[in-house]
């Protein structure tokens, strides 16, 4: 899950079409909107620094000068083996690079993509030491050139542009547990931002204005610019949770059965029940309700049962 640059936007993935596809919602207004529609897994990495366009990793077609090696199906970490991006409005999906760009973000003229190298690493796993363990490489756009900025090795995760865009936030275990680092591109110098032990930093997050949030031992942080100890955030969650009597979901449905009379009306069953839908209205009305399985439903002659 991604934030747009006027927090107003949130980008994510999410499979209630099957696999992975880019989605927004909108904080304000609460829509949702489907960007992708493709059968591989889509998974959002970043907007563009307006907000129109967002980043997202997929295995589609590759071009024929691909000469990087592609992630099985089956790897650890987020899946894709390409980086492509879509605009919020135009849902036309562009490839961009032909490599497996994690984490993905372009700096605000969009000529450096700061990104993750593909890695077989499990995505929440500490303490790894070893080639399989992700780095921070910088893609320029007008050369074509792509440098790796942190070391082998030493598990460098989730870049993010500073407001100048003249360095980036990152966590790294290179003190031991994941912490929040600074990399200055023009001395090329790492500063270690928090000390927090025990525990790794995740779900790193960087504001406009230089303010940091992450999550720590299943809290939520906030580090304010030009300050060194992070405050945890005090979050009261209303739950509302639906009783089986108001709410049931399926994907599956074992028997049709349309009304001749009313060409809007349906009968189906599922998980052993059976159903009445308008489908005009798409309202669904639950019609038994018992232990054993109900089945071979029809209309009577006047379609009233």
């Amino acid at each position: 899950m991604i934030w747009s640059p006027d927090n107003t936007t949130l980008a994510f993935a999410a499979n209630p079409y099957g696999n992975d596809d880019v989605f927004t919602v909108s904080l304000k207004t609460g829509e949702m909107t489907r960007l992708t529609y493709h059968s591989s897994a889509d998974i959002p990495t970043a907007f563009t620094d307006n907000g129109d366009t967002v980043l997202f990793n997929t295995t589609r077609l590759a071009a024929d000068t691909q000469d990087f090696y592609s992630l099985p199906v089956y790897a650890f970490g987020t899946k894709g083996n390409q980086l492509y991006q879509i605009g919020t409005k135009q849902k036309a999906a562009q490839a961009l690079l032909p490599i497996p760009a994690k984490s993905a973000v372009w700096n605000n003229k969009k000529t450096q993509l700061l990104y993750n190298s593909p890695h077989k690493d499990q995505l929440f796993r500490k303490h790894q030491t070893s080639f399989a363990v992700p780095s921070i490489w910088l893609f320029d756009a007008p050369t074509g050139k792509h440098r790796q900025l942190t070391e082998n090795k030493v598990a460098a995760q989730r870049p993010l542009w500073n407001s100048d865009n003249s360095g980036f936030y990152f966590l790294s275990e290179r003190s031991g547990s994941f912490n929040v680092w600074y990399y200055d591109l023009s001395t090329e110098q790492e500063t270690q931002i928090t000390t927090l032990t025990d525990h790794p930093v995740r779900h790193l997050s960087a504001s406009e204005n230089g303010d940091l949030a992450f999550s720590y031992n299943g809290e939520l942080y906030r580090l304010e610019k030009n300050q060194t100890t992070p405050k945890k955030l005090d979050i009261n969650i209303n739950s509302y949770a639906v009783t089986p009597s108001q709410f049931f979901h399926s994907d599956t449905a074992t028997r049709f059965m349309p009304s001749a009379f009313d060409a809007d009306e349906v009968l189906f069953s599922t998980y052993g029940d059976i159903y009445a839908m308008n489908t005009k209205t798409e309202k669904v009305k639950k019609l038994t309700q018992s232990a054993s399985e109900e089945k071979q439903m029809v209309f009577t002659l006047m379609g009233m049962a």
